[in-house]
């Protein structure tokens, strides 16, 4: 097994740890990009259980960040699944049951102060 792979499928394996789901639980990820005059890096993984912001995600900082999900450059405010943690890092979010992850293309930081999206990671 080539080490890239052995990683992906150690991190599927985590990330499903944490968040109580069986091992092999579908996963989509992208790569974040800034918005509103924002910058932002890394990787976000999207599964049926929620968002995994990977350890190389970066966000230069703003009033009110919200962790979420849109589609087709839309924001969902139903996505809501809490403030960002840490500007920085590895970081957890579940999805709210009431909602399907297949639903969704796009994992958001969005301001909700000011309404506006400060960075963007389109799945696939």
């Amino acid at each position: 097994m080539h080490r890239r792979t052995f990683l992906t499928a150690s991190l599927a394996t985590a990330t499903a740890s944490l968040l109580g789901a069986p091992a092999l639980a579908a996963s989509r990820w992208g790569r974040f990009e800034g918005r509103t005059g924002h910058i932002a890096s890394g990787r976000g993984v999207l599964t049926d259980m929620g968002v995994s912001l990977q350890a190389d995600f970066r966000f230069d900082g703003a009033p009110d960040p919200r962790m979420g999900l849109g589609r087709g450059g839309a924001f969902d405010p139903a996505t809501d699944m809490g403030a960002l943690r840490r500007n920085a890092g590895a970081q957890l979010y579940g999805l709210p049951r009431t909602l399907s992850a297949a639903d969704y293309d796009e994992i958001y930081v969005w301001c909700r102060k000011f309404n506006v999206p400060l960075a963007v990671a389109r799945i696939a």
